[in-house]
């Protein structure tokens, strides 16, 4: 069973992708962080094989977040969502090497879609948390996307 790495401080939005996440990829085991510190938590304890995150949060911010993945668990595969993805906050996360980015709301077909291709891209990577390896191969498909409908 992979893991993925639940990154948002709105709990109902949490709990409601969790539900959808759960619905969509069974194979799946979603674990919960409500900012970017809670995330390194987990990080460090367990095994995580995908993070999807908010960035804007209290405590510790998406961006602050994805350079400690850099520094830390650089073959961790990452989404960001964000409901204020403006060509600056592009520029920015692309700066940080982060190739996938949902605007909020999304479609949740988006986000399953992204989730199964960064799983499927990781097949060949080493566990990337818990145990503190980094290596692995494997590349991302460059997507910044813009959706502006929910569908659940």
């Amino acid at each position: 069973m992979k893991n993925l790495l639940l990154v948002e401080d709105d709990d109902n939005l949490a709990e409601v992708l969790t539900a959808l996440l759960n619905r969509y990829l069974p194979g799946l085991a979603v674990i919960t962080a409500e900012n970017g510190l809670a995330a390194l938590k987990c990080l460090e304890t367990r095994r995580v094989d995908l993070m999807v995150t908010d960035l804007q949060m209290p405590v510790m911010d998406g961006f602050e977040l994805v350079k400690f993945r850099n520094r830390e668990y650089p073959h961790l595969p990452l989404i960001a969502m964000t409901a204020d993805l403006t060509p600056v906050v592009e520029t920015a996360l692309r700066a940080l090497g982060v190739k996938q980015c949902l605007a909020k709301p999304f479609d949740i077909h988006r986000l399953v879609e992204a989730i199964a291709g960064e799983l499927e891209d990781g097949e060949n990577k080493s566990a990337y948390s818990g145990n503190r390896l980094r290596e692995g191969k494997g590349e991302t498909k460059p997507v910044i996307a813009r959706q502006t409908t929910w569908v659940a």
